[in-house]
């Protein structure tokens, strides 16, 4: 099965199991022991989906190999959020999925929607977070529209790679990407 998930949804699957093993859930049955399954759900979301299994189904059927057969679903933004609800929770809940700019943006949103089903008393437990990936193609195009840091300029000017975001500066020279998952 795993060959077959797309890599960002194992990131947010691990970050998901970390997360409820350092909140003391080893067993996520256990919450079903507190509340009903139809008040846990999820709010973990991402700017892209699965953009390696985008790129390998085209790149796959441009070199006419065979393609998986369910290959296009790792590409949505609301896979991710099923295979963390098949396969940890199977809660009943809500999930909300938005889609934003970037991981960190759309995390914030997933965070702020959690917060807000959980004060209007539409769930008790809300899983939040986010993923994202990036690939060599969405990389390409964020340089040529130069929204990214060129790290190379940013070395120039004596900048370590811990440096070169800085969103909030004058002097800020565009994003860096990044990949991962945090929950």
């Amino acid at each position: 099965m795993i060959p077959h998930i797309d890599r960002v949804s194992l990131w947010a699957l691990t970050s998901t199991a970390e997360a409820l093993n350092n909140s003391g859930i080893t067993d996520p049955y256990e919450l079903y022991e507190h509340v009903h399954p139809s008040e846990v759900g999820t709010s973990i979301d991402s700017g892209m989906g699965g953009v390696e299994s985008m790129a390998k189904m085209f790149n796959d059927r441009r070199d006419e190999k065979e393609v998986q057969a369910d290959v296009l679903q790792e590409t949505f933004v609301n896979t991710t959020v099923g295979w963390i609800n098949l396969l940890l929770l199977s809660s009943s809940g809500s999930i909300k999925i938005p889609v934003g700019a970037c991981y960190i943006a759309t995390a914030l949103q997933a965070l702020e929607i959690a917060s807000d089903t959980i004060l209007s008393g539409k769930a008790k437990v809300i899983i939040a977070g986010g993923f994202d990936d990036f690939s060599e193609e969405g990389s390409y195009e964020f340089a040529n529209k130069k929204v990214t840091s060129n790290t190379e300029t940013e070395f120039a000017m004596g900048r370590e790679p811990t440096e070169m975001s800085r969103p909030t500066t004058t002097t800020r020279a565009g994003f860096m990407e990044a990949q991962g998952a945090g929950v």
